[in-house]
C-alpha cells in the first residue's frame, strides 16, 4: 500500500514539475518575443529619426521590407505579398482579370510583346508578338525603367525587370470599359504608332492546344492550375467523342491550387481512391484528399504525362498520383520536387502572408519534397533541344516540324500507341 501511495506522489510530482515547467517555458516565449518586438520598434525609431536619407525611411516600407527579411528566412516558398501582389494573385487564382489580354516580358530594357491571348482586346487592337510598348498613357516607360534601375540599383537585374514589369502591368491594367493608350514599337516595320485598346475581363486558360494528334489520341498542355483548370480539361475531353489516347504536358508547369490538381486526378480516377495527403507540422491532423469521380468516363484512357525539372507543386501531385496506381505512364525527366503547401493568409492592410504549412505525400506515401518525381520512361534534351522547347513554350503550337524536334513529346507518342494497341487485343 505504501510503495502504491509513493509512485502515486511521484507521478503527482512528474505531472505539477511538467506543468509548472511547461507554464514558465509559455511565459519565457511569451516575455522573450515581447522584449523582441520592442527592440524591434526601437529599431524603427532610430532608423526614422537619425537616417542620413529621410525619402526611404517610410514606415510601411520599413515594416514590409522587415517581414520579408523574417520569411526569408524560412524556406523558398513562404513570402509576403504586398496589397498589390496579393490582388494580383487571387486574380490568377480564380482565372481572369481585367486588362488587354498580352502576354509580355522585360527583353534588354524594353517591354516586349510575347503573345496577344487570342480573340482579347489586345489582339483585336492589332497588337502583335515582337511588338515593344513604349509608352503607356503618356509615359515613358524608357525613362521609368532607368529611374527603377538607379533606385534599386543595389538589386539583381532579374530582380529589377521584375519591378519595372510590376509598375508597366499596374499602368496597363485597369476597369473594364476604360481606355488604354500605348505607344508601339514594331521592328518589322521600322516604325512607331499609337493604339488605344478598350480594357476587358481576361481569362486565363491554363489547358492549352487541345490538338488531335491521330483522330483518336488528344494533346493538351496544362501551364497551370488555377480555379477553372480541371473545368478546362473536362470540357476539352466531352469535345473529342472517339478518344482513346491522351498526352498530358505538364513541362514548365510551376503548379498553383492544391484543390484544382486534385480535380484533375479526379477525371481519371474511380470514386473513393486517395490522391494525395497533406501533413502539418504537429503531424496530428493529416488531411486525406479522396477522389469522387461519379461518371467514370475516362478510366480507361491510354493516358502518358510529360513532365520535366520545372514541373512542380501541382503538377507533381498529379503525376505523382496517377503513377502510383498505374493509370498513367510519365516520360521526360525527374520533376522539381516541390512537396510543400502554401496557405495564403490575409492581413488587415489588403496585403498577405503565403506560409508553408504542411507537406504532400502520394498515395504510395511517396515524399516528393526535394526529390521530385521520375519518370517511368527517361527521355533527356540535348542543350539545342531545350532551347527550342523554351523559345516556343509561349506559342507552342503543334505540327510535324514542331513534334519531331521535341524527343520527349515522340516517345510520349509512342507509349500512348502501345497501350492502345495493347488494349485493343484484349477487348
Amino acid at each position: 500500500m505504501k510503495s502504491k501511495q509513493i509512485i502515486f506522489s511521484l507521478l503527482l510530482i512528474l505531472l505539477t514539475a511538467n506543468l509548472i515547467f511547461g507554464t514558465v517555458k509559455y511565459f519565457e516565449h511569451k516575455n522573450d518575443k515581447k522584449r523582441y518586438i520592442r527592440q524591434f520598434a526601437e529599431v524603427i525609431d532610430i532608423v526614422q529619426s537619425n537616417y542620413v536619407d529621410e525619402s526611404q525611411i517610410k514606415s510601411k516600407d520599413l515594416i514590409y521590407n522587415a517581414i520579408d527579411g523574417m520569411l526569408s528566412n524560412l524556406d523558398d516558398y513562404s513570402s509576403f505579398h504586398r496589397p498589390q501582389e496579393y490582388s494580383k494573385l487571387k486574380e490568377e487564382n480564380a482565372g481572369q482579370f481585367a486588362g488587354i489580354g498580352v502576354k509580355i516580358e522585360i527583353r534588354k530594357n524594353d517591354l516586349l510583346i510575347i503573345e496577344p491571348m487570342p480573340n482579347s482586346p489586345g489582339s483585336e487592337a492589332g497588337l502583335l508578338s515582337n511588338d515593344t510598348i513604349y509608352m503607356v498613357n503618356g509615359k515613358s516607360l524608357e525613362d521609368e525603367f532607368k529611374s527603377i534601375d538607379k533606385e534599386f540599383s543595389r538589386l539583381s537585374i532579374d530582380e529589377r525587370n521584375f519591378k519595372k514589369l510590376r509598375f508597366a502591368t499596374t499602368l496597363i491594367k485597369g476597369e473594364v470599359g476604360t481606355t488604354v493608350k500605348l505607344g508601339i514599337f514594331r521592328e518589322s516595320e521600322n516604325r512607331r504608332f499609337d493604339v488605344d485598346v478598350i480594357r476587358g475581363i481576361i481569362k486565363l486558360e491554363s489547358v492549352r492546344n487541345g490538338h488531335m494528334i491521330k483522330k483518336d489520341i488528344l494533346y493538351v498542355w496544362i501551364t497551370g492550375f488555377n480555379n477553372n483548370t480541371a473545368n478546362e480539361l473536362s470540357k476539352i475531353l466531352s469535345k473529342n467523342a472517339n478518344l482513346k489516347g491522351l498526352i498530358i504536358d505538364l513541362r514548365n508547369n510551376p503548379g498553383g491550387l492544391l484543390e484544382t490538381s486534385n480535380g484533375v486526378c479526379n477525371i481519371f480516377m474511380p470514386p473513393g481512391q486517395l490522391i494525395v495527403s497533406t501533413i502539418p507540422r504537429n503531424k496530428k491532423n493529416e488531411y486525406r484528399h479522396y477522389s469522387d469521380n461519379k461518371r467514370k468516363k475516362y478510366l480507361d484512357l491510354a493516358l502518358v504525362i510529360l513532365i520535366n525539372g520545372q514541373s512542380a507543386s501541382g503538377s507533381e501531385i498529379v503525376a505523382g498520383c496517377l503513377k502510383d496506381y498505374k493509370i498513367a505512364t510519365l516520360v521526360g525527366e525527374t520533376s522539381y520536387g516541390k512537396g510543400s503547401v502554401q496557405t495564403l493568409i490575409p492581413l488587415g492592410d489588403k496585403s498577405a502572408l503565403r506560409l508553408t504549412t504542411a507537406k504532400y505525400y502520394t498515395p504510395n506515401k511517396y515524399v516528393i519534397h526535394k526529390k521530385g518525381v521520375a519518370p517511368d520512361v527517361e527521355v533527356l534534351m540535348t542543350k539545342e533541344q531545350k532551347l527550342l522547347f523554351y523559345k516556343n513554350i509561349n506559342r507552342y503550337h503543334l505540327n510535324k516540324e514542331t513534334i519531331e524536334d521535341d524527343p520527349q513529346l515522340m516517345k510520349a507518342i509512342e507509349l500512348v500507341n502501345e497501350k492502345m494497341a495493347a488494349r485493343s487485343k484484349t477487348q
